[in-house]
């Protein structure tokens, strides 16, 4: 929807990091600001899921697709977690359909 998002890493004690009802989270997607922040100390080989189960959150709110929070959060997480094995299956078996 033609929508720039930004990415900020702020540290681990930032404000933005705590959730309305208090718990923390190492990132956070906010609407308002269109942005992302995620956290500084977060582990490398996280980044790159937690990019993605945040990506799911700009796409919600860019396309005015809207869940209550547990169930955005449980399809973040399936999207970020079974994502690239979806699209790889879903691309073999393509290519399968179409050689015939």
């Amino acid at each position: 929807n033609d929508e720039e998002w930004d990415i900020k890493f702020v540290d681990d004690k930032s404000d933005i990091l705590f959730r309305s009802d208090g718990s923390k989270t190492i990132a956070v997607t906010d609407d308002c600001t269109k942005t992302i922040y995620i956290s500084k100390g977060i582990d490398l080989d996280m980044l790159k899921k937690v990019i993605c189960h945040e990506v799911v959150h700009c796409l919600c709110f860019s396309l005015d697709i809207y869940f209550d929070i547990y169930q955005e959060e449980k399809l973040a997480d399936f999207i970020a977690t079974y994502g690239k094995d979806i699209i790889d299956l879903s691309e073999k078996l393509y290519n399968k359909i179409i050689r015939g």
